[in-house]
């Protein structure tokens, strides 16, 4: 939730930044919800500096290459029900 402060300001409500537009290399994406904050890993990464986005999106539009074909996607998040 500190990035989302970082993007769109600390009095914002969180409910108010659902609808917004974001660019990620030049593409816009539409913000669906806001995660909880999780803070670092245990390797040092900051779970907080993440977006998630269609895989079909991320693949074609963020990671594609010149010819237009889908690119390689090299880490996928998944959680299922127990």
């Amino acid at each position: 939730r500190g990035e989302a402060r970082e993007l769109f300001g600390p009095e914002l409500p969180f409910e108010a930044m659902i609808g917004s537009t974001v660019r990620i290399k030049a593409v816009p994406f539409m913000v669906i919800g806001v995660l909880e904050a999780k803070g670092q890993h245990i390797g040092g990464s900051d779970a907080d500096d993440r977006a998630m986005v269609p895989l079909a999106a991320a693949r074609m539009r963020l990671f594609g290459s010149a010819n237009g074909r889908a690119g390689r996607v090299q880490t996928v998040v998944i959680r299922v029900a127990d």
